[in-house]
């Protein structure tokens, strides 16, 4: 529980620690006297029973490096945004094509090689391209 250490080095100590090979020579000599220090007295078998942090073996347990988000889900959030941003560039066009221009501006649009209509389409596959 990190914010229960009061000096960031020794938060960066025990962080390097699990994600590195969490031997227990380095537990002993570098990790054992920090979590004495802090954890230990908060955690002790009787008070704790869910995360006893007294030996070697009961911090190993406890500790894993964090891997990340799965690449499902990963895949799953990213195929959210894609459908998501393509709706909502449609819907943006859809306003600006509903949208009353002065009679200039409409000229301009009308005499243009991209006519409106195509408008709402152009975002789609710019968004699509990106």
């Amino acid at each position: 529980m990190r914010e229960y250490l009061s000096d960031e080095e020794d938060k960066t100590t025990i962080e390097q620690w699990i994600t590195n090979r969490r031997t227990q020579e380095e537990y002993v000599d570098i990790v054992q006297p920090i979590m004495e220090a802090y954890c230990v007295s908060w955690h002790p078998d009787r008070n704790q029973p869910d995360y006893p942090l007294e030996t070697y073996e009961e911090v190993f347990a406890s500790v894993e490096p964090s891997a990340g988000p799965s690449i499902g889900k990963l895949a799953r959030f990213t195929h959210y945004h894609a459908f998501g941003m393509k709706i909502y560039a449609f819907l943006l066009s859809a306003i600006f094509v509903l949208t009353a221009f002065p009679p200039f501006f409409s000229h301009l649009l009308r005499c243009s090689n991209l006519p409106m209509y195509f408008l709402r389409y152009y975002f789609l596959v710019i968004d699509s391209l990106s």
